[in-house]
């Protein structure tokens, strides 16, 4: 059971990296125009959004859903990933012979990636 264990939480870490350098590349981009000479800019890596950064037409999500989450939410999302990494390999030989490894690939790995790496926090319909 152990080398089971080690052996997803291997595969789920390398099928993780695959989409990171990808993800490198975009530059996020603000939600609204910026003037040119408005100062400093949007686009560091580290910056968490504001409160600006939200449409003002929906509201924020109460903490409490922000801390469900952060705690259930997500990790059961990386759990879904984990799982669906291992069966998207375990059927990729039958997509690949029925020409269908894009559906495979967006339902069992990018749809549980995008749910749990970048949804914003506390937003569920996502």
């Amino acid at each position: 059971m152990k080398r089971i264990v080690t052996v997803m939480m291997l595969l789920s870490f390398i099928l993780g990296g695959i989409g990171i350098p990808a993800r490198a590349e975009d530059a996020p981009r603000p939600p609204f125009p910026i003037p040119e000479d408005s100062g400093p800019t949007y686009s560091s890596p580290g910056r968490c959004a504001t409160s600006m950064d939200y449409d003002s037409d929906k509201p924020a999500p109460p903490g409490e859903l922000i801390i469900v989450d952060t705690l259930v939410l997500r990790p059961l999302g990386f759990v879904a990933l984990t799982i669906g990494a291992v069966g998207a390999l375990i059927s990729m030989p039958f997509a690949a012979m029925t020409n269908s490894c894009d559906r495979v690939q967006e339902a069992l790995i990018e749809r549980p990636y995008h749910y749990t790496f970048t949804r914003p926090l506390g937003e569920l319909d996502y």
